[in-house]
C-alpha cells in the first residue's frame, strides 16, 4: 500500500486514478490507512460483490486499467515500485 500511495500522488494529477478495495471492517481499514498516511480512496466491498464480479481469491491483488477502461495488467501478489513502474509503463503516464 506504501507503494500505491506513492504513484497515487505522483501521477495523480496526470489522471490516474488508485482504488483499493477491501472486505474488512471500516474501523479496522482506517487505523491502517491513517497509520499509513494513505491517499487513495478505498472501496469497503460489504458481501463481496467486487471480490466476486473480479473473481479475487487472493489479495494483494492489482488491476492496472487505460482510460477506456481495458485491462493492460493485473498482478496477484505485492508489488515493488520497480514492478510498478513496469505496469505503469504500459500506459500514457509520464514520469
Amino acid at each position: 500500500m506504501p507503494n500505491l500511495d506513492f504513484f497515487y500522488t505522483r501521477f495523480q494529477s496526470q489522471g490516474l486514478v488508485v482504488l483499493s478495495i477491501t472486505n474488512e471492517e471500516g474501523f479496522k481499514v482506517a487505523s491502517y490507512t491513517s497509520a499509513w498516511n494513505y491517499h487513495p480512496p478505498i472501496l469497503i466491498d460489504v458481501g463481496g460483490k467486487v471480490f466476486q464480479q473480479f473473481h479475487i481469491q487472493g489479495i494483494p491483488r492489482t488491476f492496472l486499467f487505460d482510460r477506456d477502461g481495458k485491462l493492460l495488467a493485473e498482478a496477484i501478489d505485492q508489488r515493488t515500485q520497480r514492478q510498478f513502474l513496469v505496469m505503469l509503463s504500459k500506459t500514457d503516464l509520464h514520469p
